[in-house]
């Protein structure tokens, strides 16, 4: 079932995304959610878009029109200054071989509308979108290797390598930028970007719910021993304060945190504080396995239980046996 929806979201993710590319009037409609995505740093839809990218743009088949706005949106992720993106964007080697080659097209004209034949389009249309689509790479290779010329680990990028490549063997690079326009009245060099290393949100989520969910399974298993308990709260509240830390970082810098997360870290940090209040509870004998194992469950699965569950909500609903039990334990 998981393997049949995961399949479901791609083929519908990759039908908005040939739609997208499809025409000007789609691309302006539907770039949005994409251009979204990037800014949560969701990383499976930042490797999406490249690797759909390559495919357009590699693929002999597809119209200029298509393959000009695959570029775009490259170039405009790029623009959001998302580390993870322009890290996965230089590192595609496939991407930047079929970029390198289309770059070498007639560069023994100088003329700067000599992509208009570029893929061989005979319509009036397609000519024009070859030509924007040639001018377009040509201007992203030379502003990505002038903002990106080094990765974070201090070494060349491949958009510095394929630009000093294609200057070596000729090309000519447009010197009034289209697509740039803001460039154009710079008069001094600008500095390189540095790329700054982004948090993943949806992999710190992830891995908490992976510890909520060993933790369950423990005691699904009966498995109540204190200090294997306390491995997991531990790595719980880890997790918890390594978000907090990466939020205060943003705060710090002027950076907005995106409201779902925010939202989420609410949530989280919530839950974590009232499991570990559970487990002092448990490991100090003031309530005992069976409530533990229940109140614990429903913190970790809030879902199968109506509205929000807190430890104070949960102490406040003990059953009468409950009660005897936690009474019994405090009196020893």
């Amino acid at each position: 079932i998981k393997n049949g929806r995961f399949e479901s979201t791609v083929l519908a993710i990759s039908s908005k995304y040939q739609q997208l590319v499809r025409s000007g009037k789609d691309y302006v409609g539907g770039k949005d959610q994409f251009m979204k995505e990037i800014k949560k740093n969701n990383r499976n839809m930042i490797a999406f878009i490249i690797e759909e990218g390559d495919n357009v743009i590699s693929n002999p088949e597809t119209t200029p029109t298509s393959k000009f706005h695959a570029l775009l949106l490259l170039k405009e992720s790029v623009e959001t200054q998302n580390t993870d993106f322009i890290l996965q964007l230089n590192g595609h080697r496939q991407l930047w071989h079929t970029l390198e080659a289309l770059g070498q097209h007639k560069k023994e004209v100088k003329s700067d509308d000599r992509g208009k034949d570029l893929f061989g389009a005979t319509d009036t249309a397609q000519k024009k979108y070859s030509e924007l689509f040639f001018r377009l790479l040509l201007e992203c290779i030379q502003v990505w290797a002038e903002d990106y010329p080094l990765d974070n680990n201090n070494k060349n990028t491949r958009f510095a390598v394929v630009m000093n490549r294609l200057k070596q063997s000729g090309v000519k690079f447009p010197e009034k930028k289209y697509f740039f326009p803001a460039l154009n009245t710079q008069k001094q060099k600008r500095e390189p970007k540095k790329l700054k290393k982004t948090f993943d949100w949806e992999g710190a989520y992830a891995m908490l719910e992976e510890n909520y969910e060993l933790l369950s399974q423990s005691l699904e298993a009966g498995i109540l021993e204190v200090d294997i308990l306390q491995a997991f709260t531990q790595e719980i509240q880890q997790k918890i304060e390594a978000i907090t830390s990466a939020m205060n970082k943003m705060f710090a810098e002027g950076e907005e945190v995106p409201e779902e997360y925010w939202n989420r870290y609410t949530e989280e940090a919530n839950r974590s504080e009232s499991i570990l209040k559970a487990f002092n509870d448990f490991s100090a004998k003031k309530i005992n396995d069976v409530m533990f194992s229940q109140m614990i469950q429903a913190l970790i699965k809030p879902k199968q239980t109506p509205g929000a569950v807190s430890y104070t909500h949960l102490r406040a609903h003990e059953t009468p046996e409950h009660l005897v039990c936690r009474l019994l334990l405090e009196k020893k």
